[in-house]
């Protein structure tokens, strides 16, 4: 990928791996690594009582997020706080999601994480209430905690997550474990194919079979599936 983008600036006058024949991993390994690489159940309640004494209120919603609606660590860099609304269509409130390419999902809020998010909201922002004032539509949800301005980057992200293991003393993680946690979650509830493709900005289907076929994943359906118990405001 590096030696591709590379060459598509011109910085390089070819691609010396380009003519490399990669092996290709079978799907069953595939499905494999892609299950260790998921949050266990049990690793994830322990950040999540690590995050609500010890942490910033930021970063538990985080994680929340990513968890509960399968974002990726890029992804919620470029949340702003006008990202989230509400949906008078389907009497819900989503989250609009810019992934790659510049495509965009709008995503049901599981109601644990949209009071979270709105606990969040008014204890960084001030901002109470369903409506996002204009004026803060455009910040960051999550912001650098020196200055609300600055957004996160991916490596900012991928730090706090790994401080987050370190200091819960579980085993290292990385941002998209929660990802994969979400889509596992929606293919043990049986979620369609469809809806969890959906739910998860893939464009094709068959990297979404990969955790169908592992048994274990997440869009409005999926939502459901988080909304029987508060994951991360109970004690």
């Amino acid at each position: 990928g590096f030696y591709k983008m590379m060459h598509g600036s011109g910085a390089v006058p070819q691609n010396p791996l380009a003519l490399v024949k990669v092996k290709k991993i079978p799907k069953s390994e595939r499905v494999v690594r892609t299950v260790k690489k998921a949050v266990p159940e049990n690793e994830l309640t322990e950040q999540r009582k690590y995050l609500r004494e010890k942490a910033p209120l930021r970063n538990l919603a985080m994680v929340a997020v990513m968890s509960t609606m399968g974002l990726r660590g890029e992804e919620i860099c470029t949340l702003d706080c006008g990202d989230i609304s509400y949906d008078s269509t389907h009497k819900a409130h989503v989250l609009t999601v810019y992934g790659k390419g510049s495509k965009h999902r709008i995503l049901k809020i599981p109601a644990p994480t949209l009071n979270l998010l709105k606990h969040y909201l008014q204890f960084e922002y001030l901002i109470t209430g369903d409506e996002i004032p204009v004026a803060m539509r455009e910040l960051p949800l999550f912001p650098a905690l020196q200055n609300k301005s600055h957004r996160l980057t991916r490596q900012a992200v991928y730090r706090m997550v790994t401080r987050l293991c370190q200091r819960a003393g579980l085993p290292h993680r990385s941002p998209h474990g929660y990802r994969h946690y979400f889509l596992t979650k929606g293919a043990q509830h049986k979620v369609s194919l469809e809806e969890l493709m959906r739910a998860a900005g893939h464009e094709d289907l068959s990297t979404t079979v990969i955790y169908v076929e592992a048994e274990k994943i997440f869009s409005s359906q999926v939502a459901e599936i988080f909304d029987d118990e508060d994951l991360f405001m109970s004690k």
